[in-house]
């Protein structure tokens, strides 16, 4: 059986690794988001642009 300080150690640094894991999927996140509603959004820009030229 493990002491306390080395389980806490191991708690430690998986916590740490599944801390780094999860910053990296939450940029990856924002970025992917970004890359999906920027043309979307560019699309409804210049789309209502033209309307208002019309207009």
């Amino acid at each position: 059986m493990h002491s306390n300080t080395e389980l806490t150690e191991w708690i430690n640094a998986n916590l740490e690794l599944w801390w780094c894991v999860h910053q990296v999927d939450a940029f990856m996140g924002l970025i992917m988001a970004v890359g999906v509603f920027s043309p979307i959004g560019l699309a409804l820009f210049i789309w209502g642009k033209k309307k208002k030229g019309v207009r």
